[in-house]
């Protein structure tokens, strides 16, 4: 039998200090280090993560420096009887922020729209053609949610026309600010003194509900019902899950389990999932994609309908049709995905892939990018063309930052836009093309190392099996919901011993075991190691990286182990 080497560098988290442990005697060694690799080390910081208040860890909304002004402003078009576009974008987060301040406005009597642009057609943003049409249809206020920042000309192009622009966004600010705006959320802006600086579009636009479920004294319940999308989006966008984010998601986790939306409820049904067991994987993996779906494949419409149909009967149709331009998109994204991969291979020495499809959907050239950042560990850049528009999307890993990278070579685009991590653009012509492409990649080749490129797997404590137990399990939930920083921990067992292997899945692609330490059995499953059953035999000694998950199955519960990594030692 071959011996198998581990895939990724394996890095073990610092051991948590002594002194740290003796005054937190009443915690688990395991606790303490979690909390210690998480930088928790104060009284009122660990209580406040592992026992997050509504009422008391978040902060107040009108320490925005614009928020009174916004507020004054929804008020006057109140009075005047004035009618209020809300512009979103065509992502889960564009569409759930749209979604709940609709609702919002809805709810304090305000005549209000929503636009949401067509990706392929208006592209990210305001758009010169949407701002004309909003004028034409007597629009008197334009409130942006999850866009705008980037948006100075049409910005001032409304203004010109009468048209009043408040701008909520959470988008880095750009070399130039929408100086015609009549206000500005944003929590990342220079001056801003809004505490929370990761807050997602959803997240800001919730401030602004807030503000007037406060002002109008909507009650908290109205409040608290909104929660659901706001976890959704949340956790949807990739932000920190940590301060105001997380105290979001934990409690927009629990309405999501109890939802009285329709559209929620029939979307759980379509997709064959119970709702009380929601958690971030099912967002992420589960909601999120069919909400996504709308934008990338046809129009987010279809998504934000969902989000606010009353009607059963119709949120079913709506749900049902998700899945299937769903499904649609996964079919594209496999095809999109081998033609990349053909792509990638050309540039294993770069430090920065780039990956022209032609043929690939503007809606979908974010998804690629992911799967080869995933993949290969390296920033990469997906492009294709729309009519005559070059148009592109990149995703990147920590250490380089897309949206300033970008900002170096902003005489290139006709616009663009994003995060360090991700980003979305808009290339003048194909000379632009071709210098954008050599400039980024130098920026790549200049900014990372070799060792920035390796996947590492981080480790958060080296555990015995006797450790692992279902006091361990309800420690785990207390540290969830789980994401962008905040990590699912993984965990290490050295020399353990193999009972039992199998290939399982309908491709065989998957990996079960059975393993033990010290006279302890656990069951295991590796997805994607299905290969693995043919060489490792039984009886061989490994070390071991996991997470620890439990298995359910005919109402029996049992603790096993999902191994993510994996080296034999004999």
């Amino acid at each position: 039998m071959a011996k198998s080497n581990p895939l990724y560098q394996w890095q073990l988290s610092e051991n948590l200090d002594p002194e740290t442990g003796e005054r937190f005697p009443q915690l688990s060694a395991i606790a303490l280090q979690l909390l210690f690799n998480r930088h928790l080390t104060q009284q009122e910081d660990i209580d406040r993560f592992l026992n997050p208040d509504y009422g008391q860890d978040q902060y107040d909304p009108f320490l925005f420096n614009d928020m009174h002004k916004v507020v004054a402003r929804i008020q006057q078009a109140l009075k005047n009887q004035e009618k209020i576009v809300v512009h979103g974008d065509y992502d889960a987060d564009g569409v759930s922020s749209a979604a709940i301040l609709f609702k919002t406005l809805k709810k304090i009597g305000a005549q209000v729209d929503v636009y949401l642009p067509h990706r392929d057609t208006e592209g990210y943003g305001l758009n010169k053609n949407t701002v004309q049409t909003l004028f034409d249809n007597n629009t008197n206020l334009i409130i942006t949610v999850d866009c705008g920042i980037s948006n100075q000309p049409e910005i001032a192009q409304a203004s010109a026309l009468g048209m009043e622009v408040i701008v909520t966004d959470h988008h880095a600010q750009p070399p130039t600010l929408p100086d015609k705006a009549l206000a500005i959320l944003n929590p990342v802006i220079a001056g801003e003194k809004y505490p929370f600086k990761n807050l997602a579009g959803v997240g800001v636009a919730f401030k602004l509900c807030q503000a007037l479920i406060t002002t109008f004294k909507l009650g908290e319940a109205f409040e608290k019902w909104l929660l659901d999308i706001v976890s959704i989006a949340t956790i949807a966008d990739y932000v920190n899950l940590i301060s105001e984010n997380r105290v979001f998601t934990k409690y927009g986790l629990m309405v999501l389990r109890k939802n009285k939306r329709p559209g929620l409820q029939q979307l759980f049904a379509t997709m064959g999932v119970d709702a009380k067991t929601a958690d971030t994987q099912t967002v992420s993996y589960k909601i999120a994609p069919h909400l996504n779906a709308a934008g990338r494949m046809k129009h987010a419409n279809a998504a934000f309908e969902l989000l606010i149909e009353e009607d059963a009967g119709k949120a079913k149709v709506l749900a049902e049709s998700l899945a299937q331009t769903n499904k649609k998109r996964q079919a594209i994204s496999e095809k999109a995905a081998i033609t990349a991969q053909l792509q990638v291979k050309t540039q294993q020495d770069d430090y920065l892939v780039v990956v022209e499809d032609k043929t690939c959907p503007v809606g979908l050239v974010g998804l690629v990018a992911g799967k080869i950042t995933t993949e290969t560990n390296r920033p990469a850049l997906v492009i294709t063309r729309s009519g005559e528009e070059i148009m592109g999307s990149g995703r990147s890993i920590e250490q380089f930052n897309l949206i300033k990278s970008l900002q170096t070579m902003d005489e290139l685009f006709v616009k663009y836009g994003g995060h360090p991590m991700a980003c979305g653009f808009t290339l003048k012509n194909e000379k632009a093309l071709a210098e954008f492409i050599l400039r980024i990649k130098d920026l790549a080749k200049e900014q990372l190392a070799q060792e920035d490129l390796r996947k590492i797997l981080h480790i958060e404590k080296q555990l015995n099996f006797t450790e692992i137990n279902w006091e361990l399990v309800a420690l785990l939930e207390q540290f969830s919901p789980y994401g962008e920083g905040n990590a699912e921990p993984l965990f290490l067992s050295r020399k353990v011993k193999l009972l039992a292997i199998s290939a399982v899945g309908k491709k065989a692609d998957h990996l079960k075991l059975v393993v033990s330490q010290g006279g302890i059995k656990r069951p295991g499953i590796g997805f994607g190691f299905g290969k693995l059953a043919k060489e490792l035999a039984v009886g061989t000694m490994l070390d071991l990286v996991y997470r620890v998950s439990v298995n359910e199955w005919n109402g029996n519960r049992e603790i096993q182990l999902e191994v993510k990594d994996i080296k034999s030692l004999s």
